[in-house]
């Protein structure tokens, strides 16, 4: 091992009174480990002082700790290192101490998982393949910290990366100033590529996540997350990410945790694009004052029995939904159910399987800027069902147009510039519609006055 000479200087201050000498350090060293001789990279890391870098050649076989003592040092694999952990038990490499950044090695595997970032830890994990373990690819929990950065996580039996325990991350960047942005590739894992739970949360900006077997992002358990937005100086900078093909859904809200999704890609997803459920919140639009950031969601939904829908709001839940494109997603555009409240304005709501926006059980949607379709739903434009409603604008003006208003193939109706909804059980039915369960019911919806109604609900299925 060879190492730069450390120069330090020594000052004599006083400290209550003493005389006490300190040692200043001048000059950070670089030093080097080759793996497989009796040294591991636990016993080098714990002599390290601040600024130190450590340079890994070989391929180690270690479960590797990085204790709370040690801070502001580099353990660099050069693009060509591997750290394989053999106790399954135990990460890979655990960092507990403070700014620690982990990077360039060639692959990160074995282990329970790769790269644990917990007791208050503080990492940036960047430039690496992390693949093959026993949980996750990257674990960041109790308290800790991490940037993650331009690696590739996959394979990984659990989830890619978890955050988790009040802990955050932020992924895809370093800092909310930066301009540049450093996408992570997240694919096949084996639970969602991005879960974050327990209290925790995340800034996830850029990254491509795909292939995952339970989803894209999960966000469950009193849990947080900004999924894309714009950053730098001031809010400058955007990568969206690019959510796709994976098995769940593309983006799961749930259990009282929160979101905010701006300027995602999220398509073809198995179990649909976004789902807010079980008392969660989203916000699925551009940041306010900010120009751009709409979200793309599209062709998300299995097939037959397993079709899904666009966004789906659930169960107590309550979302604003404005300003995206959703479309030819299997089952609905927007799917409101259970005694959940939404926002929808200013969309375009196109070609999807089932109705444009559908409105169930005690639910309700409010529309306060005109959504479009330019190719209609092959349901109805909007249709509500079993005690629920929808207020709002429908059209920009009652033009009738196939630029403003929400339309589909079995209701293609102009409701004029606003309406109110509310549908009710129909007496003596098993079914549902406004007032009865006959075709030719009429409602009156102002200002247009009295309009035919069918039992499914708010459309007519007539022109």
């Amino acid at each position: 091992m060879k190492t730069k000479n450390m120069i330090a200087i020594r000052v004599l201050v006083v400290v209550m009174g003493f005389p006490v000498v300190l040692p200043l350090i001048a000059e950070a060293r670089t030093l080097k480990l080759a793996c497989g001789g009796q040294r591991t990279i636990t016993a080098v890391v714990e002599k390290l002082n601040p600024g130190d870098t450590l340079l890994i050649e070989g391929s180690c076989v270690e479960n590797v700790l990085i204790p709370e003592q040690v801070a502001d040092v580099i353990i660099d694999g050069q693009g060509a290192a591997t750290i394989n952990g053999p106790d399954a038990t135990k990460a890979t490499i655990t960092v507990r101490g403070r700014n620690i950044t982990i990077q360039n090695f060639h692959s990160i595997t074995g282990g329970r998982d790769g790269v644990q970032v917990n007791r208050g830890g503080t990492a940036i994990i960047t430039n690496n393949i992390i693949q093959n373990t026993g949980n996750s690819g990257v674990d960041v929990g109790s308290g800790g910290f991490a940037a993650i950065v331009l690696n590739t996580i996959q394979n990984n039996l659990e989830s890619g990366i978890t955050i988790n325990n009040s802990s955050s991350a932020n992924i895809g960047f370093v800092a909310v100033t930066d301009t540049i942005g450093g996408p992570n590739n997240i694919q096949n894992n084996g639970s969602s590529g991005i879960t974050v739970t327990q209290s925790a949360s995340a800034r996830i900006e850029g990254n491509t996540i795909s292939g995952n077997a339970s989803g894209g992002i999960t966000i469950i358990e009193n849990s947080n997350a900004r999924i894309g937005f714009r950053s730098g100086s001031p809010g400058t900078f955007s990568a969206p990410n690019l959510i796709q093909k994976n098995e769940g859904s593309g983006i799961l809200v749930s259990r009282s945790s929160s979101a905010r999704i701006t300027g995602n890609t999220i398509s073809n997803n198995t179990d649909g694009g976004v789902v807010v459920n079980d008392s969660a919140t989203a916000e699925i639009s551009p940041e306010e004052g900010v120009s751009g950031g709409s979200n793309t969601i599209t062709s998300n939904g299995g097939a037959g029995a397993n079709a899904r829908d666009g966004v789906f709001v659930g169960r107590s839940s309550s979302a604003a939904i404005e300003n995206n494109t959703i479309s030819n997603n299997t089952r609905d555009g927007i799917r409101i159910i259970r005694a959940s409240q939404v926002d929808v304005s200013g969309n375009t709501i196109n070609s999807n399987g089932g109705d444009g926006i559908f409105v169930i059980e005690n639910s309700g949607v409010n529309i306060d800027a005109a959504n479009s379709t330019t190719s209609n739903n092959t349901g109805f434009g909007l249709r509500c069902l079993r005690g629920s409603y929808a207020s709002g604008t429908v059209t920009t003006g009652g033009s009738g147009t196939a630029a403003d208003r929400l339309s589909g193939n079995l209701g293609v109706k102009s409701f004029g510039a606003t309406l109110t909804v509310t549908v009710a059980q129909g007496t003596g039915n098993t079914t549902f519609g406004p007032v009865a369960d006959a075709d030719g019911t009429t409602a009156t919806i102002t200002p247009t006055g009295t309009v035919a109604i069918n039992s499914q609900g708010c459309i007519d299925n007539t022109n």
